[in-house]
């Protein structure tokens, strides 16, 4: 009878093991598409849809003509990505980025969405192994947070993303995100 317990302990233990693994691999809500160029995929914690907008061509102020490329992934509760393209190689993976250019750059993108000026903040990390930046921004309009975040793909492509979700959404966009570039290894 004793033995009979344990062995039915087992297998419960078992099951319940399985179950969480079953668990486990059917909470991947990785989303994958293809931009242009780009494939693009992060796991957001949800299932997504992908909205993608007709490229266009733009000008920097250094008069380097590049092509964006958007999509919103997961619409207003998502985050919405654009990647921009070079014509030629001007980005040099291997050294850090200009924070004094990006923390201007992430205030104005904020500012411009509504942020409190007082209440951004910037910080320099790697997103997808890469060098990178986060922006965070109070709208006390809408009484929370707006995020941006820029890195580079490769020598020709930068990418932004912009959530007026949560942090938990940006959080999990710049864990996962993974960008392939045609042409770059």
């Amino acid at each position: 009878m004793f033995h009979r317990r344990i062995v039915d302990c087992i297998f419960l233990i078992v099951v319940m093991m399985l179950g969480s693994l079953g668990v486990a691999v059917a909470s991947d809500n990785t989303t994958t598409f293809e931009n242009g160029p780009f494939t693009v995929s992060l796991d957001l914690g949800k299932p997504c849809n992908i909205s993608i907008s007709k490229p266009t061509q733009e000008e920097l102020l250094t008069g380097e003509k590049y092509i964006s490329y958007g999509a919103a992934v997961c619409g207003l509760a998502g985050v919405f990505i654009w990647l921009k393209r070079c014509d030629k190689e001007v980005l040099d993976l291997n050294s850090d980025l200009n924070m004094d250019s990006i923390t201007s750059s992430l205030t104005e993108n904020l500012v411009g969405r509504g942020a409190d000026k007082p209440s951004i903040a910037v910080n320099e990390l790697k997103i997808d192994g890469k060098p990178g930046a986060i922006g965070e921004g109070y709208k006390s309009e809408l009484g929370r947070s707006l995020y941006y975040a820029v890195f580079i793909v490769s020598p020709r492509t930068m990418c932004i993303m912009f959530s007026a979700s949560d942090r938990e959404i940006m959080k999990a966009a710049m864990n996962t995100i993974h960008v392939q570039e045609k042409g770059y290894a």
